[in-house]
């Protein structure tokens, strides 16, 4: 029996799938992060192995049944490549047992990394596991997390509009060739508007008093000088990012600088789709839409900046639909799909079980509706009540209906 496996991660945390050859998944775990360039190389590398394991544990999978492919997702990959295959077998004395056949891991992005360092790292993480844990796979398969969130929901290409604690966009046209606008990070391109206006630099018409209030509140200070300690000596991103639930419960509530600042945020996030679309292929669009996947916690929040949002869609004439779907089982799926598509085995990918459309932009017209009315769709998901489904299907399942022969895309 061949297994297939799919690992989405970053610091904190990570999510494993495994299927078999016939996409029947069999298991599931959470793990510890997976992030080598927060946690080091060796760390990673362990969580990794004991990720794998308890997932084999778990599936009733022999310890030593080794996964054929291990595909390795990072937001600061060389552009220039969808992802990148390495073989490292090992002699079949060491590997003593039956093989898992594909597994596709990928990370979230994080924070202080330079890019051109990116494969050197990459290859010193699979010596890691070459070495020491030669049971977890034959292929390392590395690649952006932002392609297993395309991976998830079609085998043509898409775009990937991620925004969390950052904002980042990315196209992948049918033939490999890939744009991007954002993702360059906390140090720049961040001109700390708020704190413009709470000295008055900016002078806005809306009062402050609440929004400085949640701010003493969520970083336990009393002026602005105590900021500091946590933009420079304790700089923690996610716990910046904690900041904006409170800010969107605020929203909600009808305080109108926070609605505002979720305005301006809808507005946005729609200009990094903009940004790309000049770079569409044809082909993509043949079908006469484009479908974009939307990953990260900030569309939890999609009822505070859906109307600017479209707004600012509607300013420019597209000749095509714009459909936006949330991923109902995170991109593990994904890393699974691109770790088959690396050893070359062509299924039909189970596309409609893995996103939900909450929102469409028509051509030209301007007119837009959200498919889901409460809070447009990004509704709490339970991974676990998600994943007991079948990631390859007996027929193709696109998800505009339209049939073709599965595409694999390598460079």
């Amino acid at each position: 029996m061949k297994y297939f496996g799919g690992i989405e991660g970053n610091s904190k945390k990570s999510h494993l799938l495994i299927c078999d050859k016939d996409g029947r998944m069999v298991a599931e775990t959470f793990g510890l992060g997976v992030d080598y360039r927060v946690l080091g190389i060796t760390e990673a590398a362990k969580n990794v192995a004991d990720l794998v394991d308890r997932a084999k544990e778990e599936a009733g999978i022999e310890q030593c049944t080794k996964l054929y492919t291990l595909g390795i997702c990072l937001s600061r990959i060389d552009r220039s490549r969808l992802w990148e295959v390495r073989d490292v077998s090992i002699p079949e004395k060491v590997a003593r047992c039956k093989r898992m056949e594909a597994l596709g891991l990928h990370f979230d992005s994080c924070k202080y990394y330079k890019e051109p360092d990116d494969k050197a790292s990459n290859d010193e993480l699979i010596e890691e596991l070459e070495s020491w844990f030669y049971d977890v796979a034959d292929h390392y398969i590395i690649s952006r997390d932002l392609n297993g969130g395309i991976a998830s929901i079609s085998d043509n290409g898409g775009m990937a509009l991620k925004v969390g604690i950052g904002s980042t966009s990315f196209l992948l046209n049918p033939d490999g060739t890939c744009f991007s606008c954002g993702g360059w990070g906390s140090f720049l391109g961040e001109e700390g508007n708020l704190l413009r206006f709470l000295e008055g630099f900016n002078l806005g018409k809306y009062s402050t008093d609440l929004v400085w209030k949640i701010i003493q509140d969520h970083f336990q200070i009393e002026e602005k000088i105590d900021l500091l300690q946590h933009f420079y000596k304790n700089f923690d991103r996610e716990f910046f990012a904690g900041l904006c639930p409170k800010l969107a419960l605020a929203a909600q509530k009808g305080d109108k600088l926070c609605e505002f600042l979720f305005s301006e945020a809808g507005s946005n996030i729609a200009k990094h789709v903009l940004a790309l679309l000049p770079n569409v292929h044809r082909e993509l669009i043949s079908n006469q839409s484009l479908n974009i996947v939307c990953m990260g916690s900030v569309w939890q929040s999609w009822d505070l900046f859906k109307y600017s949002f479209e707004n600012e869609l509607s300013s420019k004439e597209i000749r095509y639909d714009l459909k936006f779907f949330q991923l109902l089982n995170g991109y593990a799926i994904g890393a699974l799909y691109l770790g088959v598509n690396s050893v070359g085995i062509f299924k039909h990918r189970h596309f409609k079980a893995n996103a939900h459309e909450f929102f469409r932009h028509f051509k030209d017209r301007g007119e837009s509706f959200g498919v889901v009315e409460h809070n447009a769709a990004f509704l709490p998901i339970d991974l676990k009540s998600q994943s007991r489904i079948n990631v390859f299907s007996a027929s193709d399942s696109k998800l505009d209906d339209t049939a073709s022969e599965d595409r694999i895309f390598i460079q």
